[in-house]
């Protein structure tokens, strides 16, 4: 759910680096099952807050200038480049009732916990 910029940054960016570590496992991933040969210890993590999406990114970026090969295709990243690597969309409990009457999902049950941090909703089609 929305919250503020503090704890959503704060969620995405945790002590013990598990998103750090989840997002570079995406570079490794890569390199086992496409070829590519991405060098993990060049690349740092950052996830931040982006008020004007309403959305937590989490960008992976380039600590030296450097160049991949991904699929026979040779790609350029300056130092400092930044790699979307994953986004999490927030919203109110009224604002995802109303995205899923716009998709023709019906609200059938709502469950959330009681700081309103977390929330799934059962909707139906229809």
């Amino acid at each position: 759910l929305k919250q503020d910029r503090y704890t959503l940054e704060a969620s995405c960016n945790d002590a013990a680096g598990f998103a750090a570590a989840l997002h570079l496992n995406l570079l490794q991933q890569m390199n086992q099952e496409l070829g590519s040969d991405f060098v993990l210890d060049a690349w740092d993590y950052r996830g931040s807050w982006s008020s004007a999406r309403a959305r937590t990114e989490m960008h992976l970026l380039s600590s030296e200038t450097q160049q991949v090969n991904l699929g026979g295709q040779l790609l350029q990243f300056a130092a400092g480049e930044s790699l979307l690597a994953g986004i999490g969309s927030h919203y109110t409990l009224a604002e995802f009732a109303e995205l899923g009457r716009l998709a023709g999902w019906s609200p059938v049950k709502l469950w959330a916990d009681s700081r309103q941090q977390y929330a799934l909703h059962l909707m139906k089609l229809g």
